[in-house]
């Protein structure tokens, strides 16, 4: 489940440093990132939707060390037809990333003087499970969506520190 393998009526486990942080956005309710449930299920849409340049942030009492983040991003899995090979039409129009897709990202830390650098940069993501590997210490971290594929507003599933 870790990889973003959906195994029916399971929850992913949360990392004990993901659940003990204090999570805060700029816009909407982020708490669902760390529900462990990485797809929409019938009603319930399991992610957090916010504006490009909007952020999501992690943050702790004390300096924490970081040595991964890992993202679910939202890869339309409900659009039809489903984006098989095999279920398009021999001369049919190419396949593209998702538009809901997040294309551009940072991810901020905040050292323990008060300063945000830019620890981790991507500028043409197509993937939906994202893994970052650092080695950081930090007393927050911040997720800043910058791009998506073509739609107006980001919609991520999971963000997880370890």
């Amino acid at each position: 489940m870790d990889d973003d393998c959906y195994l029916p009526w399971n929850i992913r486990e949360i990392p004990e440093i993901t659940k003990s942080a204090k999570l805060s956005a700029s816009e909407g309710d982020p708490e669902l990132l760390r529900n462990g449930i990485d797809r929409p299920i019938g009603e319930s849409d399991n992610g957090w939707t916010g504006k490009l340049g909007s952020w999501i942030q992690y943050s702790f009492n004390s300096p924490q060390k970081i040595s991964e983040f890992r993202f679910v991003f939202d890869s339309d899995l409900n659009r039809k037809p489903l984006g098989m090979p095999c279920n398009y039409p021999l001369h049919s129009e190419p396949v593209t990333t998702p538009k809901t897709m997040v294309r551009e990202f940072r991810i901020e830390a905040l050292d323990e003087n008060g300063s945000w650098k830019v620890v981790a940069e991507e500028n043409n993501n197509y993937q939906r499970l994202v893994r970052i590997r650092k080695n950081i210490d930090t007393v927050a971290v911040k997720f800043i969506p910058l791009a998506t594929w073509g739609a107006e507003n980001v919609h991520l599933f999971a963000w997880d520190i370890k």
